[in-house]
This record gives C-alpha cells, structure tokens and sequence, in this order.
C-alpha cells in the first residue's frame, strides 16, 4: 500500500493509526497495534468489515447488492432509459455541482460500480467505499477497461476509516435512505472533509422510487422503512452553504453544505471523539 494512502487512514473504532504489514505467505493486511486488530487486504482492497459485520438495514442491503452486482449497470441504465432519459445525462446533474480541481483527493461514499468516478476528470486522486464486496469488484473491473483507478476500501459509512480533515470533495450518490444510520453517515463525511469544503448528497425522491418499484428486479430495494426525502434534520449543526433542490425533473433530491473553514472547526468538539463519546453512552448499563 502506498505511504500517502497509509497516512490517510485509521482504526474505524477507536481512531489510532494504521501499520501495513505482510504475512509470510504474502497475504497483506493493516493492523491497529495497540488492540491488535487486523484488517485484511484483497486485491487491494482493505475489508474494513473484517472486525465489524453489517446488520440492520446495512445487512440487508449488502447481500442484495452483492446478488445484483453482475446486473448492475444494466439494471441501472434500463431504469433510467425507461423514465425516458440517459444515465450519463442523468448523472452530470449533479457531479457538476462538485468542486473538483487538479490533484483534489475525492471520497465517494457509497462508490458502487464506479458509474460516477467513470464521468469525473481523471486530473483528481479519487477514493470509494462501499458495503458490497460484489460492487467494489464490478467498480475495479469497470475503471480498469477505462484505464482510470481509484484507491477503494470495505466498509460502512457510519464508521470511516479515515482521519479527520483528509479529502477535499466527498459526495455520495444513491443509498442514504438505506443506511442504518443516516445521520452518523452525514456526521462522518463531515468529519472527513477539509475545512471549507463541499459535501453533496443525492438520492431518488418518493415519487420516483414509486416507479422504480414496479421494475420486477429492483422492486426489492424500495421495501424498506424510510422516507426519501432529503435528510437535512440529521445535518451536523455548524454545517454552512446548505443548499436543497431537486434534480431530474423531480426525480432526484439534492442535499449540498459546506464544513465550516478551521477557524469555525476550533469551537466544536470533534465529531469523531463526539461519535465515540455518545456511543460509550449508549453501551453504557447506567
């Protein structure tokens, strides 16, 4: 694993620093010294679910992203052909909206098959996360016949494996409403961008997902207990530029913010320690 990456990443758990480190067989894994966690590392992919498997809303999404992997793309353009319009089109909505320049590191949460690293500028470093081992696999393959690459991790978006204050865009497309924890994820992308930066959120509105649920093959995905709507009562409060608006003649719900520049960051408690603080609360017997 490349030094600069390295430095980027942490213990999802408890925040400490990372060793990459070999195996006598040849076998690669990240290791956090001071518990002795292991992370293994896969075709160059760090499983970051290795110590902490899905459950709830999570758990049941994975496993259908892992069956629908193959079918992905397919599924996805023939969904978007059917509301009569083109996915590239569809998907320029809003990756226009990402303030993207050279040499930017850009974290795509919920990264899937690669679709939307596939229409950005290569000029940038980019990084995606996703849940489904089947996606992440679809998402190589894909950047790969594009010659394009992107660093990509195993892993949920309630618990990053990243220090604070690391990317310059993060955005994420598709799938928040699914989450189990939608607000942890918000709190997390924020923790993870740069002061000063921008953080996208997009997903289907209800009265798209209405449609898209009488598709036999993805009806499945819109069996679940949340509303499509955009999330902005689960944003962090010093959260600044909030922006809403819908995409895709309605079809689409857009949620962009900016993190407050450092000196706004000094008078709020770190959203990491605040994460594992209110956790430690809730584990508590008392």
């Amino acid at each position: 694993m490349q030094a600069n990456i390295l430095k980027l990443l942490r213990d999802p758990d408890n925040g400490c620093p990372l060793s990459y480190q070999t195996a006598p067989n040849g076998a690669e894994f990240l290791c956090e010294p001071k518990s002795g966690r292991i992370y293994p590392i896969k075709n160059g992919i760090p499983n970051f679910l290795h110590q902490r498997p899905v459950s709830g809303l999570n758990l049941k999404y994975q496993k259908q992203y892992d069956l629908l992997s193959p079918f992905y793309n397919f599924v996805t353009k023939t969904a978007i052909f059917l509301m009569g319009a083109k996915e590239a089109d569809v998907r320029r909505q809003y990756l226009c909206e990402l303030e993207i320049e050279p040499g930017m590191k850009v974290l795509e949460v919920s990264v899937g098959t690669g679709s939307n690293i596939c229409l950005l500028p290569p000029y940038a470093q980019y990084f995606g996360l996703d849940i489904s081992w089947g996606q992440l696999k679809q998402c190589q393959k894909n950047l790969k016949k594009l010659g394009l690459s992107a660093q990509l991790f195993l892993c949920d978006a309630e618990h990053l494996p990243f220090s604070d204050n690391q990317f310059d865009v993060v955005f994420h497309m598709g799938g928040i409403n699914f989450f189990s924890d939608p607000a942890l994820a918000l709190q997390e992308m924020v923790r993870v961008a740069k002061p000063g930066s921008k953080i996208v959120v997009v997903d289907e509105t209800d009265k798209f997902t209405k449609k898209l649920a009488k598709i036999p093959i993805v009806k499945e995905f819109f069996k679940h207990p949340n509303a499509m709507a955009a999330p902005e009562l689960h944003l962090p409060d010093n959260v600044e530029e909030v922006q809403q608006k819908e995409l895709f003649d309605g079809r689409l719900w857009y949620l962009g913010f900016r993190k407050p520049h450092i000196n706004k960051l000094s008078k709020v408690t770190s959203l990491l320690q605040w994460r594992h603080k209110t956790e430690s609360r809730q584990k508590s017997p008392l």
